[in-house]
């Protein structure tokens, strides 16, 4: 069902002196989310959550009624290693260890080290070069190169917070 945009300007604080508000809003379609998160990232928020009007809010989790919709930026940092995850999960009773690979980069705009989880799909295409398991097998593809990084904001220091590499820039290379 098709409705007309329509918001309350009027906001009002979900507790009192809290800084988080609601405000209703329907929308037709993407544009219309992207307009009303453009407004509150405007009014100095990172975005904002949309979800079903009846969904009730479940503390430590957000369902699958909620979405979050932030402004995704992108960049490319130099990877200077390659970092090692280890996680322990029991599966039938037994213990398996995994390994996930993490690219340690410097940031584009200062000299300040961060870490990037590496993502193998984006935009809808999945690039095995991306997984884990190629990564720490190929360590010397990455190590010194620009990774192309997506993020919501930055920190402070003006880091990529929440940062995911998709790829690696070797469109320059005389190879």
């Amino acid at each position: 069902i098709k409705t007309k945009l329509t918001e309350t300007l009027q906001k009002k604080p979900i507790a009192p002196g809290d800084d988080v508000y609601e405000a209703e809003v329907k929308w037709c379609d993407d544009d219309d989310v992207e307009h009303y998160r453009d407004d509150c990232i405007a009014n100095g928020y990172e975005g904002c959550v949309i979800r079903v009007k009846t969904a009730e809010y479940q503390f430590g989790s957000r369902p699958q009624t909620m979405m979050k919709a932030k402004r995704c930026e992108e960049t490319e940092c130099l990877c200077l290693d390659i970092l090692v995850d280890k996680i322990t999960k029991v599966i039938d009773g037994k213990e398996i260890t995994y390994e996930y690979a993490k690219f340690k980069c410097r940031n584009d705009l200062n000299n300040e080290v961060f870490e990037v989880k590496p993502t193998s799909v984006y935009n809808g295409i999945t690039d095995e070069t991306m997984t884990s398991d190629y990564i720490l097998g190929h360590r010397n593809q990455f190590i010194g190169k620009l990774l192309a990084i997506k993020f919501y904001e930055r920190t402070d220091k003006k880091i990529p917070f929440n940062a995911n590499a998709y790829g690696v820039r070797d469109y320059e290379s005389n190879d």
